[in-house]
């Protein structure tokens, strides 16, 4: 499942190919996190430690989606799951004749 991209990409979707975002692993992407929000620490400058935690916010935000995505995997496998049990009980119900528009089980 391909995850939603952030809206805070949004600004910035003019100066990157479609999706380039999405080929960043998860590591990669705590990587840049953490590089920018130890770089912010550092600096002296404000105009560029705004810019570093909002770049560092940016990873975080693609990081989110990401996860956003496995977790809705995840509830999808587990639905999945609760249909297939039920299916495998729903046989015998359907086994009902209908007579006159009203289920029996004969």
């Amino acid at each position: 499942m391909l995850a939603s991209t952030p809206s805070s990409l949004a600004p910035h979707q003019d100066d990157y190919k479609p999706r380039s975002w999405d080929e960043y692993g998860m590591d990669e992407l705590g990587n840049w996190v953490h590089l920018l929000s130890k770089r912010a620490t550092h600096r002296t400058n404000p105009a560029k430690r705004k810019k570093d935690l909002y770049d560092a916010r940016n990873y975080l935000n693609m990081m989110d989606a990401k996860l956003k995505a496995l977790e809705l995997e995840q509830q999808k496998a587990e639905m999945e799951a609760i249909l297939r049990e039920r299916s495998s009980v729903m046989p015998a119900l359907t086994c009902a004749v209908y007579e006159e528009g009203v289920p029996t089980l004969d």
